[in-house]
């Protein structure tokens, strides 16, 4: 058995000490053209703009994603996630109205009373042109009864707080997706823009850098 083992290291050895010669003599060809484009198989990137909390199902398909769309990246169920995307977009419209989430809801409390209806909240929202989702769908994920099961169907003001979390957690994710596409460029020696590194093939294009990377690698 140990003599196994030492046969094992030292092909793990051989192995190793290859990788970075074969990656690069792969990326390099890849970014000369000299090899083929085909499509990656299964191995979509998430799109770390559009979706900054992967609130979407993971596409089947596998083309690259634009990276430059989505910097948040988190280990919580989709479903959190999708709510979590959503409380963003109408924190961001509720903010550029407002000077904070206090201000806002006072202004939706209409009868002063510290507690805002599903009435009050709706009527509300609709000094908020710019959102176009759901007010009920955040409504539901602002109301804390909603998760055991006993809807308080009331609002307050510790309630809505979270939209001051969620907007505070885009802004980092916003700030940490600029640093990753600094380091990157920074890394591969160019300022491409990040959809032309991850570009796929195309009958006018070879490829971006990064894409040609992620094929060395495969």
């Amino acid at each position: 058995f140990f003599e196994q083992f030492k046969n094992f290291e030292h092909q793990a050895e051989d192995i190793l000490q290859d990788i970075p010669e074969h990656i690069t003599r792969v990326f390099n060809e890849w970014r000369n053209g000299e090899q083929p484009g085909t499509p990656f198989e299964d191995r979509t990137l998430a799109n770390l703009k559009r979706d900054p909390f992967l609130t979407k199902p993971e596409q089947p398909s596998g083309s690259l994603a634009d990276v430059n769309r989505d910097p948040f990246l988190t280990a919580d169920t989709q479903e959190r996630r999708r709510i979590l995307g959503m409380l963003c977009e109408f924190a961001e419209v509720l903010l550029d109205k407002f000077k904070d989430v206090n201000d806002a809801f006072n202004a939706f409390d209409t009868n002063k009373n510290g507690l805002l209806t599903k009435k009050e909240f709706k009527d509300g929202v609709r000094s908020l042109p710019q959102f176009t989702g759901d007010p009920m769908a955040v409504f539901r994920a602002l109301d804390p009864g909603v998760k055991s099961g006993r809807p308080m169907d009331r609002l307050t003001k510790r309630d809505f707080k979270k939209l001051t979390d969620a907007h505070e957690q885009q802004a980092d994710a916003k700030a940490q997706l600029e640093d990753a596409k600094n380091a990157l460029q920074m890394a591969l020696g160019t300022t491409q823009p990040t959809d032309v590194l991850f570009a796929e093939p195309s009958e006018t294009s070879r490829g971006g850098l990064v894409w040609a990377v992620h094929r060395a690698l495969d």
